[in-house]
């Protein structure tokens, strides 16, 4: 259990310094102008990728075991091309695609969820070490394409984020492949294949996670998608590094969650993690804002000077989302994920409300506050829902 802890904190940690390498590149020799289109880009992957998680997600795991894997795969496959292709058609006449990037998008979105699923695949059946090596392999190759187009080529825009991404998601989806296809013929045979218990489970803890994400990210399409947008986005991304804490002890906590019978054991594990997870990421988050900016600007450039001011207005978000991130993956782990969608449901329509207001009254400040003020009201609504679960209300009856 603890070698698996470390790998995972290895892993992890290991993809971080990759990201922000990928970062400071791309802000240090592309600007801030297409730092902001890179992050409008990447969002709109993300929430397709949100969708298409809804049969391909981790929650497919539980299912690994049940069902024939080859089934499963073909399915899945089908199931990422529809879903990709009418999911960036509507972003393009919804007019949030970048303009001239459809074609790409569309690939790289195929790619990106067609790879992840191959991985949560491998992570079914059974496969850790193959799972932790694959996650590595594509950052690793956009940093080394990224670098190779930075200083070969004279073409500093979008294009030199772009096409690395791609190829990297190409080579990567091709590895994971090549080391799948062998499992999912062994795993073909004399097994049944339900496609709708799959979905079901899916659904709940797809739309709780795009309320989460829109939540946050709602600001995006209403910042400027250039510098204003550029600077936001480099901003929560270094503060929201803190998390790496939480999610490298996610798999154990899981592990034990799902093999704990008893409830108040249960209840009782989730709150020291809480506790543990939050002085920890408290002291990261300190280190973070206690840097100065010149530091932060000598890395990504001048063009992202009030980086320090959004990362210092964020930083309570990322607070509260460690409190989240665990009490979601608690209700989740018990099967309960519509209780997260509940608890998700009051701050989403309170970001369509009031985002468009903060982001228009006080720009980037803005965008983090309202950050702020969703996440706590879905931080209130878990925590009642996990103090009854617990019996842990001072008015619960006995």
């Amino acid at each position: 259990m603890i070698n698996n802890l470390l790998q995972s904190l290895v892993s992890r940690i290991s993809v971080a310094i990759f990201g922000f390498l990928v970062l400071v590149i791309s802000a240090k020799y592309l600007g801030v102008s297409s730092r902001g289109e890179i992050s409008l880009f990447l969002f709109n992957i993300a929430l397709l990728q949100i969708i298409t998680e809804v049969f391909t997600g981790y929650h497919l795991v539980h299912f690994m075991t049940k069902y024939s894997a080859y089934k499963i795969y073909s399915f899945g496959l089908l199931f990422i091309l529809f879903t990709t292709l009418i999911g960036n058609s509507i972003l393009l006449l919804a007019g949030k695609h970048i303009e001239g990037f459809f074609w790409q998008a569309y690939l790289i979105t195929l790619l990106v969820t067609l790879n992840t699923f191959q991985c949560v695949m491998i992570l079914g059946l059974g496969k850790l070490k193959l799972y932790y090596g694959l996650s590595l392999l594509q950052p690793a190759l956009l940093l080394g394409f990224l670098l190779g187009y930075v200083f070969f080529t004279t073409d500093l825009t979008l294009n030199a984020y772009v096409y690395p991404l791609l190829f990297s998601f190409l080579l990567t989806s091709g590895i994971t492949f090549s080391k799948l296809w062998p499992a999912l013929r062994l795993n073909s045979e004399h097994k049944i294949f339900a496609s709708v218990p799959i979905l079901k489970n899916g659904l709940a803890a797809q739309l709780a996670l795009m309320m989460f994400v829109l939540g946050n990210k709602y600001s995006f399409y209403l910042l400027e998608p250039g510098a204003e947008l550029g600077l936001y986005a480099a901003a929560i991304s270094i503060t929201e590094a803190v998390l790496i804490i939480v999610s490298a002890m996610m798999p154990l906590y899981l592990s034990k969650l799902a093999t704990e019978q008893n409830n108040n054991n249960s209840s009782a594990l989730t709150i020291k993690l809480v506790a543990s997870a939050l002085v920890l990421c408290s002291l990261a988050l300190i280190v973070l804002n206690a840097i100065p900016e010149t530091v932060y600007l000598k890395l990504l450039g001048e063009g992202f000077k009030g980086i320090k001011t959004v990362m210092l207005y964020y930083s309570p978000a990322v607070f509260l989302t460690v409190i989240y991130l665990i009490l979601s993956n608690y209700f989740s782990g018990k099967g309960q994920a519509r209780l997260v969608m509940k608890s998700n449901l009051p701050g989403f329509l309170l970001t369509l409300v009031l985002c468009p207001w903060f982001v228009k009254t006080h720009q980037l400040k803005g965008a983090a506050l309202i950050s702020t003020l969703v996440y706590g009201l879905n931080v209130a609504f878990l925590t009642f829902y996990f103090l009854k679960h617990s019996d842990r209300l001072p008015f619960q009856k006995n």
